[in-house]
């Protein structure tokens, strides 16, 4: 029966359709047409064993409750939404995406097994992520040019790379066991790239920020819990990264390593509130930059209070701190006394921005419950 393969349908039809789909199919489906905009809804029992790319200014193409073994394409000015699939493509990737003006929106999917999870080259296009569970990947979520990238509510576990590479936001989000959580990485003027609300737990390191203008934009990191990482929790190069409300604690490198650059950890005016405390290597704060590095208003170390009671950060060599004290070629980390209770304030806002689960409250869905 011709009618049970999907591009016999499409080529019998036109317009705006719904195709309900059911059992297997070992195919490799190009949408094309002229403003059309298809839809494809199957039952949990149906499976996709090729790719559905899309081809000649299809306007929408949906992709709803597939589980895809293979990937879903989108080329310049179309637009892509899928909702409720199960992606698993150990040879490629489970989304491409290229080309002027254009987006792609995934909501609630399963990826895991896949080479990447997105392979773009997009401008002026846009890539949002939301409530999605990405697991044993090779690398995660990337985009390039100036494509934007947002990523809400997702968990990410077992990405040998980066987790997420170029983000414009990410919020409410899980990162366990990955190579590097997120690289935060900007190199536009006007452009800034939000971090917040995250938890980074056991990565090889938490956040990379870095942000290489002098004015406008800039990388905003708050409100994440980053800890028991392996090499560091956060690491800065570049002027124009901000933390704030961060509990950054007991990783088994550094806390935070300020590689170059002059970040901003708190001012007199605008306390950090961030938690520095319990790092592995001795080092809550590391200044390898040749600035003086602000960090007012934030809560440290116990062992760091005690030495910084009744100090300033001229007077005193903060042995949890490395900076010009340590190494005379490198600037001071500039900080005020402490500010009490400030730990469990930030965590607990942390806390707030997840619903359920057992460690953080977000809830990772099978691949079987993803699909319905």
């Amino acid at each position: 029966d011709p009618w049970r393969t999907i591009t016999y349908a499409l080529s019998r039809v036109s317009g705006e359709n719904t195709f309900m789909c059911r059992g297997t199919f070992e195919e490799k489906v190009t949408i094309e047409g002229y403003g059309i905009r298809p839809t494809f809804v199957a039952n949990p029992e149906a499976e996709l064993k090729g790719y559905i790319r899309s081809r000649s200014y299809v306007y929408k193409l949906k992709i709803n409750g597939f589980r895809v073994y293979g990937y879903a394409g989108v080329v310049a000015n179309e637009t892509l939404v899928v909702a409720d699939c199960y992606f698993n493509n150990p040879a490629g990737p489970a989304l491409t995406a290229h080309g002027c003006a254009t987006s792609a929106r995934v909501y609630r999917c399963v990826i895991e097994n896949c080479s990447v999870v997105t392979s773009t080259h997009i401008e002026l296009g846009t890539l949002f992520f939301r409530d999605c569970v990405v697991k044993k990947c090779e690398k995660g979520i990337s985009a390039d040019l100036s494509a934007d990238l947002s990523v809400y509510n997702s968990s990410f576990e077992l990405i040998r790379g980066t987790a997420i590479s170029a983000p414009g936001t990410v919020a409410g989000c899980e990162f366990y066991n990955n190579g590097l959580g997120v690289e935060a990485c900007v190199h536009d003027d006007a452009v800034w790239c939000s971090v917040y609300d995250s938890i980074f737990i056991n990565n090889g390191s938490g956040i990379y920020a870095s942000y290489w203008r002098e004015i406008y934009g800039g990388v905003k990191i708050d409100n994440n819990l980053v800890t028991m990482n392996q090499v560091y929790g956060i690491k800065t190069a570049g002027p124009r990264v901000y933390l704030n409300g961060n509990v950054v604690k007991e990783n088994y490198g550094h806390g935070v390593y300020i590689e170059d650059g002059l970040p901003g950890l708190g001012t007199p005016a605008d306390p950090g509130g961030n938690t520095f405390a319990g790092n592995k290597s001795g080092y809550d704060v590391y200044n390898a930059s040749s600035e003086d590095i602000p960090a007012y208003g934030n809560y440290w170390d116990p062992r760091s209070e005690a030495e910084m009671k009744g100090k300033t950060w001229r007077e005193v060599n903060v042995t949890r701190i490395y900076d010009h004290w340590d190494d005379p070629k490198v600037g001071y980390v500039m900080w005020s006394k402490p500010i009490f209770g400030v730990a469990p304030a930030s965590l607990g806002r942390i806390k707030a921005a997840f619903q359920g689960g057992s460690a953080s409250g977000l809830l990772t869905p099978s691949p079987s419950s993803a699909v319905r």
